[in-house]
């Protein structure tokens, strides 16, 4: 197999990541047009959206019927959610993570696993991790990195025991028998959001 690489660069305080193969099109790259801005605006604007409306719908849940209610409604529904802000936004909304919960969250490709690794380490070094915009043949790829956001998300996704309560850490067993998304700490990173949409959708 070809060895991918994700080369990490320090631009004025943020990190930037530079995609190094041979050429390929089915490869994405940094996209580095006089579009940048207006693609990752476009992106952001997705991604900001999706983090909204998802963390808004789970505290509703998690308050109506608690964090066992929460997780059932992550299992069925979230999914459904993404795909429904997607097709009112023109693009293509997903989560990507080393450590997922759903195994749909999980890295599609090399790229992908280089890429959220590459995302780690920086956090580990102290470095901002900032979004980023590459392109395919026919898409345009939008990565914007995941970090927990607050104390409430530790429920879920915190250490079993200690942050999720034990029946939650049965029911996440339950509903999750591949699950890779406890131990977290507040602040810690996540995964990314990927947006993507095709170049003709473009204006």
């Amino acid at each position: 197999m070809k060895t991918l690489k994700i080369a990490s660069l320090l631009l004025s305080g943020s990190l930037l990541f530079a995609y190094c193969s041979t050429p390929s099109g089915s490869e994405p790259k940094v996209y580095s047009g006089e579009q940048a801005q207006t693609l990752k605006n476009k992106g952001s604007e997705a991604a900001l959206k999706a983090q909204q409306t998802l963390l808004k719908t789970v505290k509703g849940a998690m308050a109506e019927k608690g964090v066992a209610g929460a997780l059932s409604y992550c299992n069925l529904e979230a999914l459904g959610l993404k795909a429904k802000l997607g097709e009112e936004m023109g693009v293509e909304i997903a989560r990507r993570s080393a450590r997922y919960r759903n195994p749909k969250d999980a890295p599609e490709n090399e790229f992908e696993e280089q890429l959220l690794v590459a995302y780690e380490q920086a956090q580990k070094e102290g470095k901002d991790l900032n979004s980023q915009i590459f392109e395919s043949e026919t898409h345009y790829i939008y990565y914007q990195p995941i970090s927990i956001p607050n104390a409430a998300c530790l429920k879920c996704h915190g250490k079993p025991g200690q942050d999720i309560a034990d029946a939650d850490v049965q029911k996440l067993a339950e509903l999750y028998p591949e699950d890779k998304a406890q131990n977290y700490k507040l602040g810690d990173f996540r995964g990314a959001w990927r947006i993507q949409w095709a170049k003709n959708l473009q204006e």
